[in-house]
């Protein structure tokens, strides 16, 4: 008996037909039990259990008790077979990543959304990003230089080049294990959904979390592979009610991507304005 017999037969359970199989099982059923009566002395009982056994109501049961014990073992099977997670595997997996590739969308200070592109690397002390380069859609470009310890913000509309001394633009802290260890000491909510990520048909476990701290106010939803127990999204609000639109969201992140040659150096655009701070 396969999983779309068992589909029918609980369809049917009730209704006036009762599937071929159904009437075999209630029958062989029956059947061992008469044979098994006849060489006791208990004619009474036979009979009575006879007639039970015989019963639609009873064959009906018998159909629902088969189809449960054969389908809940698939159902526990199919529930194991996801793998456990737990923040300190991710922290694990994530550790030693010497480059990283996101892209998404952003809100700046005025509530304006953009989208982006990111590519970065931790600094020499693993702290935070040194080297990094973003691209907004709109033309808008930041390139950070650790090694000439310079800054670039690319205005295209205004075709302004403001230089920075110093790393003055930077994700603090680097994505890594100690990011997600203090998310996770933080957060006095924490909720957790198993599920398959409609995007890929990979399980994954949905993280939403928030920290009500009032020095801190950040609430998160991030998005984990079961396998690799990586996270694959995330969006990150600077409020601890999950208001509004979340300051960014990461759509896409490829770790230790080959990085562009020159991607984190910066010309000045022709005809530029430049302004040094």
């Amino acid at each position: 008996m396969n999983k779309d017999n068992i589909e029918e037969i609980l369809k049917n359970i009730g209704s006036e037909e009762i599937p071929a199989d159904v009437h075999k099982i209630a029958q062989e059923t029956s059947n061992n039990f008469s044979n098994s009566l006849k060489q006791t002395k208990q004619p009474k009982q036979h009979i009575l259990l006879e007639q039970i056994m015989r019963s639609r109501i009873t064959k009906l049961a018998a159909a629902a008790i088969i189809a449960i014990a054969v389908v809940l073992p698939v159902a526990i099977l199919n529930y194991t077979a996801a793998p456990a997670w737990a923040i300190e595997q991710t922290i694990d997996a994530i550790e030693g990543f010497h480059a990283i590739y996101g892209s998404g969308v952003m809100v700046d200070e005025n509530g304006n959304e953009f989208e982006f592109e990111y590519w970065a690397r931790p600094r020499k002390d693993g702290t935070a990003s040194g080297d990094l380069r973003m691209e907004a859609k709109g033309g808008q470009v930041i390139v950070v230089n650790e090694r000439k310890n310079v800054t670039y913000k690319y205005d295209s509309v205004k075709n302004v080049v403001f230089v920075e001394s110093g790393i003055t633009f930077y994700s603090n802290p680097w994505v890594n294990g100690e990011y997600f260890r203090t998310m996770k000491e933080d957060c006095t909510e924490w909720h957790e959904e198993y599920r398959k990520d409609e995007l890929t048909g990979r399980y994954c476990v949905f993280v939403k979390a928030s920290d009500r701290d009032p020095g801190n106010n950040w609430s998160y939803n991030f998005q984990f592979d079961l396998e690799t127990k990586l996270p694959i999204r995330g969006e990150v609000w600077n409020n601890s009610d999950f208001r509004g639109k979340p300051y960014v969201t990461a759509n896409k992140v490829v770790y230790n991507p080959v990085l562009p040659e020159g991607i984190f150096d910066f010309a000045i655009p022709e005809g530029a304005k430049v302004i040094k701070h």
